[in-house]
């Protein structure tokens, strides 16, 4: 669900993302405004979306060349590489 992706990134960035533009490839997303919700979960989405005054732009999939890099990076990785971008315990350096 796209609108919940925004939210957790939101969340993030709260303190500075009081104007900012989503670039998306999800094009259900474009029309937030006029978006009914189905369900409760749906509406405080939407509640907390709406707070920010945000710029959505569309980009078609086949041009978002760095979105699809990114997701494509780890898939790429030696098995050693990818152990030393994985999370390490509080204890571990």
């Amino acid at each position: 669900m796209e609108p919940a992706s925004i939210c957790l990134a939101l969340r993030q960035i709260e303190c500075f993302a009081i104007h900012r533009v989503v670039l998306t490839v999800n094009t259900s997303v474009l029309h937030l405004g006029s978006w009914i919700p189905q369900s409760h979960r749906e509406r405080r989405l939407l509640t907390y979306l709406i707070q920010y005054k945000l710029t959505l732009k569309y980009i078609p999939e086949c041009r978002n060349v760095c979105a699809d890099t990114l997701s494509r990076a780890f898939e790429d990785m030696s098995e050693e590489d990818k152990r030393e971008f994985l999370p390490k315990l509080s204890d571990e350096k």
